[in-house]
């Protein structure tokens, strides 16, 4: 794909930013679709594991979970739908938190 790509890029006419801007987008795209192929036949490295801990309690997690949502909305690059908090959420934030350490340990 990319060899038909780069013969095409050999026309004059397309040789200009937005022939460029194209053959940057397939190259990206050609890239992330190695990616999943690499995932889907299980070819993808395992992370690295690190020990586990204990979970803060739930007062002393939350001033952690918050801190990064008020950063990002002071610096404008969150809206204030940005990491609320559900009716059910802190149980299962910790629980998630929980599994996946153990799942990786």
């Amino acid at each position: 794909m990319l060899k038909i790509v780069s013969a095409t890029m050999q026309n004059a006419e397309l040789r200009s930013e937005a022939g460029a801007a194209f053959t940057e987008i397939i190259a990206r795209d050609t890239q992330t679709f190695l990616w999943l192929q690499r995932y889907d036949e299980s070819l993808w490295p395992e992370p690295k594991s690190y020990p586990g801990g204990l979970l803060p309690i739930w007062t002393e997690a939350l001033p952690r979970i918050t801190r990064p949502k008020t950063d990002f909305a002071a610096k404008g690059r969150a809206s204030v739908f940005f990491g609320n908090e559900r009716e059910e959420g802190r149980p299962p934030i910790l629980r998630h938190i929980d599994q996946s350490g153990r799942r990786f340990v």
